[in-house]
């Protein structure tokens, strides 16, 4: 496929014609099928069927839908949706189908992927903070479903990421270099670079690895969470550090201060509990993974203000400036801002 040549509505229906005697449902019960525009790796369709739920399908390509939004090649390995699906697997037996979408096909030779649509009747998370609601009672769930899945698979050796070329794509070029300008623009490259190579050296877990915002919905009562190709096999501390930077920022204004201090404090105290209990990793070992948590937090702030893809909070100047003030005390373990110094406290 040409690197600029979109996967599109009348492919997947085409492709469903085709398919039609492998598949779980009847291609029949599909009325329309939309495509999901917010994704950049994956082309993304909901398959809405005459009952009024609908399916959630994802193909990956080798060359991304980025590169059709920029119109040049973004050659990405579409066996990252094989990490997806192995994900999906994991977490269903971990956390529950309440929590992460269900597998309803998936066909490797196509790298086509359909799911459950878990995201009805709730809110994406990150809509739901742009209106200042950041739901602090789910701070418990999340702290105790991140522990399970960290000392589930606390200091395994096997490599979850079913693609090396996309895990090392992710890394290099996302974390340690797109997210990282942020740091380098105020702290000396040369310590970033090495905090970066000992956290590689670190034990390791599997990690989500994209526990952002956009990808968790909620309601009232429930919390579920999507996308899972950045799947690998890294520090547990940067899925708990990219979570919990979310409410890090909302503790810094007045009307919501108390509830992300909730959420933080309920997170940390689950995480504690469930890996304290698991005995996968020494105390040493917990003290040292929430002294790199807290740093993760302020390696995402900072990315969010000064990364590459420039600034989430340039309309709001003082939040701004408050956020990677936050996010450089945080990574060098300085508390000169009582944000600083009460997180700081509290990721212990």
């Amino acid at each position: 496929m040409s690197q600029t040549v979109a996967v599109t509505s009348a492919d997947i229906t085409k492709y469903l014609a085709d398919a039609a005697k492998r598949l779980p449902f009847s291609v029949l019960e599909i009325q329309t099928i939309t495509e999901v525009e917010s994704g950049n790796n994956n082309y993304s369709f909901f398959l809405n069927r005459a009952d009024g739920t609908r399916f959630f399908l994802r193909k990956a390509a080798p060359y991304n839908r980025r590169s059709v939004l920029k119109g040049k090649p973004v050659s990405v390995d579409p066996k990252r949706i094989e990490t997806e699906v192995a994900m999906l697997t994991l977490l269903n037996k971990l956390w529950g189908r309440q929590f992460v979408p269900e597998i309803i096909f998936y066909d490797q030779g196509q790298q086509i992927l359909i799911e459950s649509d878990i995201s009805q009747g709730m809110q994406q998370l990150s809509k739901e903070f742009a209106q200042r609601r950041i739901y602090p009672q789910h701070g418990k769930t999340c702290g105790r479903l991140f522990a399970t899945l960290h000392a589930k698979t606390f200091n395994d050796k096997k490599e979850f990421s079913r693609s090396l070329s996309f895990k090392k794509t992710f890394l290099d070029v996302l974390v340690d270099d797109f997210w990282g300008r942020g740091l380098r623009a105020y702290v000396d490259p040369q310590l970033v670079e090495q905090w970066l190579a000992e956290v590689r050296e670190t034990p390791q877990a599997v990690v989500w690895s994209d526990a952002v915002y956009k990808n968790i919905f909620v309601n009232h009562s429930q919390i579920c969470f999507i996308d899972f190709d950045q799947a690998c096999t890294y520090d547990p501390a940067f899925d708990n550090g990219l979570l919990l930077a979310h409410w890090a920022w909302m503790s810094l204004l007045t009307m919501t201060k108390k509830d992300a201090e909730r959420f933080i404090s309920d997170f940390i105290k689950n995480y504690c509990r469930v890996i304290r209990a698991a005995s996968v990793m020494s105390s040493t070992q917990l003290e040292a993974l929430l002294e790199r948590t807290r740093r993760w937090v302020g390696y995402y702030l900072v990315s969010r203000t000064d990364g590459a893809s420039g600034s989430y909070f340039a309309p709001w100047p003082n939040w701004e400036a408050e956020i990677r003030h936050l996010g450089i005390d945080l990574f060098l373990q300085r508390a000169t801002s009582p944000a600083a110094a009460w997180l700081t406290r509290l990721i212990h």
